[in-house]
């Protein structure tokens, strides 16, 4: 852990007065507005979770501005002990360290662990949660893991699937069917109590019911519309212009969700069968593009011309020496994302019948999932990382044990997992070049 926060402040001297962008500039400005006591213009339309707790840290430290993002650096730094429980529960002692090493030392959690965008407290309250559920299936452990899940779909919406994957993995640890009953029930109980005055408070007006936030037709809308024609390349890159399409749908939020709706739904219809598998082929190069964001930001300069300068990390001096961190960091975050990601998936695939190794794989699986349906970006898989770690570490520990005492297919299985992997993300390598801004 103290690697994690020496890392994550480094991480904060050296680009953190960089400019905010995109969403994280409604975090902060919410947030800054929960703790002035003003009401934010379009309160209910981001999930709540981020802002809260960036007011909270705001309100108990007494930092503003810029310096609230220390927030994500304890959640950060906190998701390495998480990491260092679940590796142990799954592959004992030495697992837990490497996988907590590289927990700590992973150039792109570092990253976002010093911005607004709410994927670190994410990332945190869905390991937190496979931590307890990794357990051995108690009422106490159970409820805290429906706490946490709750507080995740308050942090981000696409953790409301996330009871589907308790109630998918707790009934093996149960023997009679009236106990696997009781503790699926109680880990929805906690995820209820957690969402549903959220969900309440929301549904209050006069529009279309939302679980929690006010984006859902939004985001299916940018993943599924028929780009407009003024709006080229948008399925690789330019999915970022689509909300200013969605934006011209109607002249309020109401008119704007029914129009999308349809068009969605038409879209969706006209695609069938073949839908969800143009969908996956369309989603994941852009979710495991070796360039992720952090990449494009490291790579570009504040002097470009365009959009480059002003989503380019910003450092306290200039000079060959910044240069020459830039490009190694840049990169880090490539060899670190290639490397984890294949490791990960070897390393589970090799582990797959081990007791805790389904509840991971079921996870990743599961958080693909709302990606698929509406779009991706680079920054959606973060959650996904604390389970390829442990993954990785698994495999550096036993992989060579397990890879002898699998059966044939059990090793083509793994080998095609990992070259279908390798396929993926070298599609994208033309963004190693020039990284855009997913």
């Amino acid at each position: 852990m103290l690697l994690g926060l020496a890392l994550r402040l480094g991480a904060y001297a050296f680009v953190g007065e960089s400019r905010i962008v995109a969403d994280e500039r409604e975090y902060k400005a919410h947030a800054v507005a929960l703790v002035e006591g003003r009401q934010f213009l379009d309160e209910g339309k981001r999930p709540p979770g981020s802002i809260w707790f960036y007011a909270g840290f705001a309100k108990l430290t007494g930092l503003r501005g810029q310096e609230m993002r220390l927030a994500n650096v304890l959640a950060g730094t906190f998701l390495v002990a998480l990491v260092w429980l679940l590796a142990k529960r799954v592959g004992g002692l030495r697992t837990a360290a490497w996988a907590a090493f590289a927990c700590a030392a992973y150039p792109a959690l570092i990253l976002y662990d010093v911005s607004f965008w709410s994927e670190s407290l994410y990332a945190c309250l869905v390991t937190g949660a496979l931590v307890l559920l990794a357990g051995r299936g108690h009422a106490p452990a159970l409820l805290g893991a429906g706490v946490l899940m709750g507080a995740a779909a308050l942090t981000r919406e696409v953790g409301a699937v996330l009871p589907l994957l308790g109630t998918a993995v707790v009934p093996f640890a149960a023997v009679s069917r009236r106990a696997r009953v009781v503790r699926a029930a109680v880990l929805v109980a906690g995820f209820v109590v957690v969402v549903a005055p959220w969900s309440i408070r929301q549904n209050r007006g006069e529009e279309s019911f939302a679980l929690i936030s006010r984006t859902t037709w939004l985001n299916l809308y940018i993943g599924n519309a028929p780009p407009p024609e003024e709006v080229e390349n948008v399925r690789r890159g330019g999915s970022h212009r689509m909300p200013n399409a969605y934006e011209a749908l109607g002249p309020d939020r109401p008119a704007r969700d029914a129009e999308a709706k349809r068009i969605v739904l038409q879209a969706v219809r006209d695609r069938m069968p073949w839908w969800p598998f143009e969908k996956i082929g369309e989603t994941f190069p852009d979710l495991l593009t070796p360039a992720p964001l952090p990449v494009a930001r490291l790579r570009h300069r504040t002097e470009e011309p365009g959009w480059p300068s002003r989503w380019a990390y910003t450092t306290p001096v200039d000079g060959t020496s910044v240069e020459w961190l830039r490009d190694a960091l840049s990169w880090g975050v490539v060899v670190a994302w290639i490397a984890t990601a294949l490791a990960g998936t070897a390393g589970l695939g090799l582990a797959l019948g081990r007791p805790g190794i389904l509840l991971l794989v079921l996870a990743v699986v599961l958080q693909s999932v709302p990606v698929v349906v509406t779009f991706a970006a680079s920054r959606f898989r973060l959650p996904m990382i604390p389970v390829l770690l442990v993954g990785a570490a698994w495999l550096v520990v036993h992989g060579r044990e397990a890879w002898r005492a699998a059966g044939t297919a059990r090793r083509l299985g793994v080998g095609a997992s990992v070259v279908a992997l390798t396929w993926i993300i070298a599609s994208g390598w033309r963004e190693l070049v020039d990284p855009r801004w997913n």
